[in-house]
């Protein structure tokens, strides 16, 4: 659960799985990362899961809960201010969230669209089955330990570093940057 609130507070890139409970398992169906080019994209509904038991056998039935990369307050918490829900991308009539039951192939997908947000960076989708979410939940997983997939959302983000020519005096100043950093980090471990 740690992991989970880091990647979803922190704007993390988690496109990944965790597969912490022995009795299921898991995993993406398809892409687990995606572009937005620009505010308001719409991206078609295309997180999908599939949840198996240990021998392979897909389970009907769990609750599955998608959510969007939306900041976590705790209740009565006054220095937690969250930020208008634009600023991330969001599902089809301004939901951060989705529950979702597995069909007969152990899959579930979030039926609404994907809106882009208006603030550049990567963001995280949440294909989590939560012990808490149903009784048949809690029967089928035996503990607390909750499986989740993320997906990781490039939203319009700069181009990455590594694609800017480091020829001539930006590289230079780019290099002395890189020296002056791994100095200092050397500094503080020795």
């Amino acid at each position: 659960m740690a992991f989970l609130i880091l990647c979803v507070a922190s704007n993390l890139a988690c496109a990944d799985v965790r597969n912490p409970n022995p009795n299921l398992t898991i995993s993406i169906i398809g892409s687990d990362s995606f572009n937005v080019s620009a505010p308001g994209v719409e991206i078609p509904a295309i997180f999908s899961v599939r949840v198996v038991d240990p021998q392979g056998n897909p389970i009907p039935g769990l609750t599955v809960e998608f959510f969007t990369n939306y900041s976590i307050c705790f209740a009565g918490d006054p220095r937690c201010v969250l930020p208008p829900q634009a600023m991330y991308g969001h599902f089809s009539d301004n939901q951060s969230g989705e529950s979702v039951l597995t069909d007969q192939n152990g899959v579930a997908s979030a039926g609404h669209t994907y809106i882009g947000g208006s603030v550049a960076g990567t963001y995280t989708v949440v294909g989590g089955i939560y012990y808490s979410a149903s009784a048949y939940n809690a029967e089928i997983m035996k503990t607390g330990s909750d499986p989740t997939a993320f997906f990781s959302i490039n939203q319009f983000a700069a181009a990455p570093i590594a694609s800017i020519p480091a020829s001539g005096t930006f590289g230079l100043l780019l290099l002395a940057l890189a020296i002056l950093v791994a100095t200092a980090c050397l500094k503080r471990v020795f």
